[in-house]
């Protein structure tokens, strides 16, 4: 564990409208098509973007990189699903990115499935997570001012 969370993370984490769960690297073709569907919409704010479109291959590898984090209780990063899971509407994750007293809650949507408050959703539960579940005290969310629709999230959801 990095010290931040108590306990660790869940693995799965089922919303009204999602299924919030660690990655499989069976999911690579999932990811893949949600990110290579968005990209338009994901390089304008997500700097991971301007590297993709990737290889199947380095999905999966990443998606390995991802689930041995999770499991080792290092950061806990989530795809996003739509309930039957046959469809990525995004990724999201409790980072380590501000040190050791908290986490860390990013997110991005896939371009067909914005403005539909999923962010918020996913975002409101992994909140939830963090702090009942894995004893955090401290959570964050970064947002670059210019993404209007994401600056509402935190709003949303009562961060300041």
């Amino acid at each position: 564990m990095t010290g931040v969370a108590a306990r660790p993370a869940p693995y799965r984490i089922a919303t009204e409208r999602l299924v919030i769960r660690c990655w499989d690297p069976r999911d690579a073709p999932l990811l893949k098509d949600a990110v290579d569907s968005s990209l338009d919409h994901l390089r304008r704010w997500m700097p991971w973007a301007h590297e993709e479109p990737r290889p199947l291959d380095e999905k999966v590898e990443l998606l390995r990189v991802f689930r041995g984090r999770f499991d080792l209780g290092e950061e806990f990063v989530y795809g996003i699903f739509t309930p039957e899971e046959r469809e990525v509407v995004g990724g999201s994750g409790l980072h380590v990115r501000i040190g050791s007293s908290g986490f860390e809650i990013g997110y991005w949507i896939r371009a067909s499935r914005t403005r539909r408050g999923l962010a918020a959703e996913a975002s409101a539960a992994l909140t939830r997570v963090a702090f009942d579940v894995c004893g955090v005290e401290k959570l964050e969310i970064h947002v670059d001012p210019e993404n209007v629709a994401s600056c509402g999230v935190p709003r949303k959801l009562g961060y300041v």
